[in-house]
């Protein structure tokens, strides 16, 4: 009777194993240890990419550029990972730069202030950097003012109510925050990083649940984020690392799990096998995107283990109760200190809270009660912040790639096709119907050259095949099957090579640009006035004008895309773009480059005036439509 009654305990007990394997999620089985395992996998392999020894070594190398986006995050984020890391050479090396650069933008100035801040030093120019810095480049510059502060800056130009009231007062009724006219993925994951440790507070809960939500709705089916179109990484670890600092788990919260993958999965999606992470999916190694997946995988880490949020630095001991205790405004006999911050009521600005923000409680969690339906469909809006200038500041379409924190640098691309306007190389196909490019190489091709080089290589190939037959004979292997395996084989890779499209250059730019038998017209031009002055590259035109108001006919369903294209065709003007993820990003045009003028520059377009928010491909026009191409140094707000 006992062994009966125990195996129907037994059986029981078993029973509910089995029931729990089926209706628990799969999510669930993650682990802290797991998961934590795998990001410091990834943390450290993107330190041995970058350097192949000891963390030390990294930091030692990255000193003689530190003050430049890359070299500073990547101190920031050693900082903040496990190793004890000497930092003296990188802040002698930052102080030299500090003393010599003139006019840098109010971001620049922030991210070396938190970068001394993230090494342990007290520099005078944090109090600077503070001062000079607060809204003087839109939406960033106030949140990572906000940032500066909660990192140990003392003093400020703004309180942090004032701050953070001027924040919730961008955003607009998506939900999002944006660089320019409409809300970007990127810009919005960092202001929530930003006013992370203030969701206590009613109004600001309520614009980052609405934030969140926005997010939620924009995320992708294979978990990652795309912004002006294009899918990359940048945008995908500026949301992990939001995710992380509001104590947002990415792997079981169900806004962020579509089509069962998480955001991590999204960014990891990027992941090459040497350790670095790519702009966009199977592209080369690109640093922007790599720093930017280090220090977002070590905030999801530092979350996994329990350890304060990416911007919260232990050393500056910053309390999180909410004081009443004004703060100090600025004066010049005040110090930098790291003691903790307070602030003042702020009666500047009319809000129905009148409550202080000051170090308000980061243990609160956002409510997790929006579940958004995975079957949402991802479309993009934003207007992108740091900057490919498509973020991604790395805009796509309008060239800008990302704001500051995703401060650009140069964005590698796996599918990057490069039309040269002189001495050219590269040859591309370009296909109205899909807008994918062929690129085949060719040297020294001149014009006299221009044969039917399909039939020529059908041909060749038939040569191949006539010698396989005639080895076959001579060895006496020669029998019906193998005959039959020839005849397909040559008949396949012969019908292949006669499909392709092979041009010379020539007849790349001589061909039809502007036949199209259709009564209706826009105009384009080409202008990189804004780079005059600012860079020594060579084909930029005196008066900044590559290509004046021209008219084209247009098709139905033509693009600005298309049209860019039989523009720079027809008048021989060279151009490079990426045309992956079935969208297509304008890296240069006439040999000027985004970033060529610092890291907010870069192409955009308009059409009528106005800056879409979709990208070049996907802007379909219509009869009078004006398109203009536009080099912008600040990204727009020079235009």
């Amino acid at each position: 009777m006992k062994n009966n009654f125990a195996s129907r305990i037994i059986s029981i007990m078993l029973l509910a194993v089995m029931l729990a394997g089926i209706f628990i999620p799969a999510n669930f089985y993650i682990t802290a240890e797991a998961v934590a395992n795998d990001t410091e996998s990834v943390i450290d392999g993107i330190l041995k990419w970058k350097q192949n020894g000891s963390a030390q070594n990294l930091a030692d190398e990255i000193s003689d550029s530190m003050g430049s986006s890359i070299s500073d995050w990547y101190a920031i984020s050693l900082s903040r990972y496990k190793y004890n890391i000497d930092f003296s050479k990188c802040v002698n090396s930052l102080d030299k730069y500090t003393n010599s650069a003139e006019n840098l933008r109010a971001t620049d100035m922030q991210r070396i202030a938190i970068a001394y801040t993230a090494m342990g030093s007290k520099s005078d120019y944090i109090k600077t950097a503070l001062n000079s810095s607060i809204g003087k480049l839109g939406i960033m510059s106030y949140a990572y003012g906000l940032i500066m502060l909660d990192c140990g800056a003392y003093y400020g130009s703004m309180t942090r109510d004032e701050i953070i009231n001027k924040i919730l007062s961008m955003q607009f009724s998506d939900g999002g925050w944006g660089l320019m006219q409409n809300s970007d993925v990127d810009v919005t994951a960092m202001t929530i990083q930003a006013l992370a440790r203030y969701y206590k507070h009613s109004d600001v809960k309520t614009a980052i649940d609405k934030a969140l939500d926005y997010l939620s709705k924009r995320q992708q089916t294979d978990g990652d984020f795309k912004s002006y179109g294009t899918p990359n990484a940048e945008s995908t670890a500026q949301v992990l690392l939001a995710l992380s600092t509001m104590k947002i788990n990415c792997n079981t919260d169900s806004r962020f799990i579509k089509n069962g993958n998480t955001v991590y999965d999204g960014l990891l999606k990027y992941h090459n096998s040497d350790g670095s992470f790519s702009h966009t999916y199977g592209g080369n190694s690109n640093q922007l995107a790599t720093v930017q997946a280090l220090y977002a995988t070590i905030s999801l880490w530092r979350f996994e283990n329990g350890k304060t949020a990416f911007f919260e630095f232990v050393s500056n001991n910053i309390q999180r109760e909410i004081s009443t205790k004004p703060e100090p405004k600025p004066n010049n006999s005040s110090s930098i200190s790291s003691k903790p911050d307070s602030s003042s009521n702020s009666n500047n600005i009319n809000r129905n809270n009148t409550s202080s923000y000051s170090q308000a409680s980061q243990t609160s969690k956002p409510s997790q009660s929006s579940h958004i339906n995975s079957n949402i469909s991802s479309k993009i809006e934003g207007s992108k912040t740091e900057f490919s200038t498509n973020s991604k500041q790395n805009v796509e379409n309008s060239a800008i790639r990302k704001a500051e924190s995703s401060e650009t640098t140069t964005l590698e691309s796996s599918k990057v096709e490069s039309i040269e306007n002189s001495d050219i190389e590269e040859i591309s196909e370009y296909s109205e119907e899909n807008s994918n490019l062929s690129k085949i190489e060719s040297s020294d091709i001149t014009e006299t050259q221009a044969v039917n080089y399909n039939l020529i290589i059908a041909l060749f190939l038939l040569g191949i095949f006539v010698i396989i037959f005639v080895v076959l004979i001579i060895r006496k292997k020669l029998n019906k099957t193998n005959i039959i395996v020839l005849v397909v084989l040559f008949a396949v890779l012969t019908g292949i090579s006669l499909t392709i499209k092979i041009e010379t250059p020539n007849q790349y730019y001589n061909e039809a640009s502007d036949n199209k038998q259709n009564t209706k017209t826009v105009t384009i031009s080409i202008s990189c006035k804004n780079a005059i002055g600012k860079t020594d590259n060579k084909k930029i035109p005196e008066n900044g004008i590559i290509l004046d108001d021209t008219e084209f006919s247009i098709s139905e369903g033509d693009t600005v895309f298309d049209v860019l294209v039989s523009a720079t065709k027809k008048n021989k003007i060279q151009i490079d773009y990426d045309s992956s993820n079935e969208t297509v990003y304008v890296k240069g045009i006439n040999g000027l480059y985004e970033f060529d003028c610092g890291e907010l520059s870069g192409w955009m377009y308009k059409v009528n005036g106005e800056t879409p928010n979709v990208g070049c491909s996907g802007y379909k026009l219509k009869d009078g439509d004006v398109i203009e191409w536009v080099y912008t140094a600040n990204i727009g707000k020079d235009l």
